[in-house]
Formats: C-alpha cells, structure tokens, sequence
C-alpha cells in the first residue's frame, strides 16, 4: 500500500497506512502529523473571505518573504528578489519570465506569505505565515506586486522545523525564512502541511 494522501468524506486526511494527517476541529483549527511534527498552529485567518482559483496546480507552491510587511492581502517585492535566488532552474524556466501564462499559472498555486524569521533558522511560537492564492500579480517598475488571499494562518516556527520537506535552503544559522525573497518550489503542500 502507498503512503498517498486519501480525501475522507468527513474532510479528515488519512495516509493510506489509516494515521490522521488532517484533523478539523471544528473551531477553524486545522492539525497536521508531519514525520515527527504535529503542525497544530493552521487556523483560518479572522475577517478574511477564503479563495481558491478555479483551478489548482498542487504540483509546486509559491514563496514570499518579506522584511516586516503586515498581512493585508498585498505585498511588494523588488523584481530583483523574485524568481531569482532558490529556485530550481527547471521552475524558473518555467514561470520566470512573468509574461500573461506565467502569470495565469502562478496564480494556481498554492502561496505561504511569511516574514522574516526573528533569530536565523528560528523564530519564536506566535510568529504566523500566511497560506493564500495569488489573487493578481503585476510587475510595476522595479516591484512584483501581488495581491494573496489569507486562507490560513501557519505557525511559522513548525515550518521552520520542516524545512527539509518544504525544501527550504538552509544553512547552520538561517534558512530561506530569514532573507527577503520570492520563489517557487517544486513541493505537494497539501502532501505536507495537510492544506
């Protein structure tokens, strides 16, 4: 038997080997199994409206981090940080060029908004990131505006604790939660983080 995500009709997420991989609580609280982390900080994010695009590529997810940006539902990144630094040559190719079918297909991606990390490759237990969809995505001089929607707040320090697995680059002291920077990444989320 494989170890493929399974949807149930309850909306819980089993491995095939019968774990629970996504418990709903029924409050908005969302609790993942990952390896050995239990992700138990995904929340839906108060007074925001849930989006999902018509259509969804779970194949890849997109990565935005920025320096201390409040989450609106927008952010500005410089075109010089996007798509440029960690990010597989294969994936660059394909949506680096930003034209109107790059656009179309980075808006069917799942996105994690994050900010900075506060210490390196740590952060403390309340720093939240953002789980969204690009809404609109628009190149304005030198900036990559972006317009995401807030499905679900993450505990940041949980994602840090799998980065491994969200392919995150890392060294002993940071990782890529800690420089401002947008990418995309050839991972299955909802294989990850359960969403």
């Amino acid at each position: 038997m494989s170890n493929e995500v399974q949807i149930k009709q309850n909306a819980e997420v089993m491995a095939a080997n019968g774990v629970p991989q996504n418990v709903h609580t029924g409050s908005g609280d969302i609790y993942s199994n990952i390896g050995s982390v239990t992700v138990n900080h995904i929340t839906t994010y108060p007074g925001t409206q849930q989006y999902y695009p018509e259509e969804i590529n779970f194949d890849y997810y997109n990565l935005f981090v920025v320096e201390k940006q409040p989450f609106t539902g927008m952010l500005a990144i410089p075109k010089d940080l996007a798509l440029k630094e960690s990010i597989a040559d294969v994936v660059r190719e394909k949506f680096g060029r930003f034209g109107k079918e790059e656009r179309e297909e980075i808006m069917k991606l799942p996105t994690l908004v994050a900010t900075r990390n506060h210490n390196g490759r740590t952060t403390d237990e309340h720093h939240i990131m953002m789980y969204g969809f690009v809404k609109k995505l628009s190149i304005q001089g030198e900036l990559l505006t972006v317009q995401y929607s807030m499905n679900y707040q993450l505990g940041q320090q949980q994602m840090n604790e799998i980065e491994d697995a969200l392919q995150l680059e890392h060294a002993p002291d940071s990782n890529e939660l800690d420089r401002v920077h947008y990418t995309i990444k050839k991972v299955n989320l909802r294989k990850v983080i359960g969403v």
